[in-house]
């Protein structure tokens, strides 16, 4: 189910979600490999974790802003990527999921957190979207700063990048005077 959060009284409840699915793997197809991960929605974010044996988040393996989505569609069947529930085109990668519960729910998330008639390419994802739900993402989280996995290991395993050198100042010097000219010597 999905956790409502409120912030001020004025703006509707902002949605976030986890719970486990199936995702591609390394961009290999759906029908050939997929593995299971916890996923978790704040906001535009979008991330997933291996589960451990006890059935609680491992390791943090990737995550996505979905307002870098390119587009959204329904894996046609008979494709590489029959049996997801939707496939995403990030600019990086492209990543079929299929939800283990709430499907959904986790569809009116992920196809409500873009512009539909831009994003979404099947019908299917487009009767997800929900114009409530799309406003209040934006309402909420217009400002929510986006991030990947390589910006996040920066930031939490290298030290701050040195400060770029100035450049010199610019300076203008007057050009040199032409030498005169030296006489024509007379035929």
């Amino acid at each position: 189910h999905a956790e409502l959060t409120r912030t001020p009284a004025h703006l509707p409840a902002m949605p976030s979600k986890e719970g486990v699915a199936s995702k591609t793997h390394r961009g290999s197809s759906f029908t050939k490999r997929n593995e299971e991960r916890i996923f978790t929605l704040d906001g535009y974010l979008v991330s997933y974790c291996k589960i451990k044996a006890d059935g609680s988040k491992g390791t943090k393996t990737g995550q996505f802003d979905l307002r870098q989505c390119k587009s959204m569609e329904k894996p046609a069947p008979g494709s590489a990527d029959e049996g997801a529930d939707i496939k995403l085109t990030m600019p990086s990668k492209k990543i079929a999921i299929a939800f283990k519960e709430d499907k959904d729910e986790w569809l009116k998330l992920m196809c409500s957190a873009v512009k539909a008639d831009s994003v979404i390419t099947s019908d299917e994802l487009k009767a997800c979207y929900n114009a409530e739900v799309f406003n209040t993402f934006i309402d909420q989280h217009a400002k929510q700063r986006g991030k990947t996995k390589t910006v996040y290991e920066k930031a939490t395993t290298s030290a701050p990048p040195a400060a770029a050198a100035a450049p010199p100042p610019l300076s203008y010097t007057e050009p040199a005077a032409a030498p005169p000219a030296a006489p024509t010597p007379a035929p």
